[in-house]
């Protein structure tokens, strides 16, 4: 899911790509295959960034005071809070 585009039209500018932090995680996984991968992936791009993906959409949708961007991160919380739970249960079965 995408931002709503009218937040171009607030000034608020988006990254064009993926950030260091991220692209070191892909170079590295991209080397790796099976089981190795499995466990690598989940250790590495698993719950931590849908974690703070969630706190930031709760932070919006209780404090946020532009409506556009509240009924965003109404829209895609439950989503992102299920990705959540689901590496968290990948997580725990490694």
């Amino acid at each position: 899911m995408t931002c709503p585009t009218s937040l171009n039209s607030k000034g608020v500018n988006l990254p064009n790509g993926i950030g260091v932090t991220h692209k070191a995680k892909e170079l590295a996984l991209k080397a790796l295959s099976g089981k190795v991968f499995d466990s690598q992936y989940v250790k590495r791009a698993g719950g931590d960034d849908h974690e703070s993906t969630v706190k930031v959409l709760k932070k919006i949708q209780t404090g946020g005071q532009d409506s556009d961007l509240k009924a965003w991160a109404d829209k895609i919380l439950p989503t992102i809070a299920h990705h959540l739970e689901v590496a968290k249960r990948l997580a725990a079965a490694k």
